[in-house]
C-alpha cells in the first residue's frame, strides 16, 4: 500500500496531487509539497485540466510509443521484404 500513497512515477504523482486538491481538499501549497511539485507546476496542471476536463489523463509515454513506431516499422518491413522475397523466388529469378 505504501506505494500507492507515494508514488514515484511523475504522471501519477501529478494525478495524486490533483486528486488531492479536488476530491481531498487539499490546498495546493499542501497538495505540491506532499506530491514533490512546486505550487506554479502545480497551479499549471489544475489550469489545464479545468481547460479539458475531457481529456484522457494517463497516456502512453514517450518511450512507450517510440517502442511501438518501431515494433510496428519492423513489422513492416519484414512483411514487405517476405513479400518482395516470395515474387521473386515465384518468378524464377
Amino acid at each position: 500500500m505504501h506505494h500507492v500513497l507515494t508514488p514515484k512515477n511523475s504522471t501519477h504523482r501529478q494525478y495524486e496531487a490533483l486528486r488531492a486538491l479536488f476530491v481531498g481538499k487539499l490546498d495546493l501549497e499542501d497538495a505540491a509539497r506532499r506530491f514533490g511539485h512546486t505550487s506554479g507546476v502545480l497551479r499549471n496542471l489544475r489550469v489545464a485540466v479545468l481547460k479539458q476536463p475531457d481529456r484522457p489523463f494517463f497516456l502512453p509515454d514517450r518511450v512507450q510509443r517510440a517502442h511501438l513506431v518501431i515494433m510496428i516499422g519492423s513489422i513492416r518491413h519484414k512483411a514487405l521484404r517476405n513479400n518482395w522475397t516470395s515474387k521473386r523466388s515465384g518468378s524464377g529469378g
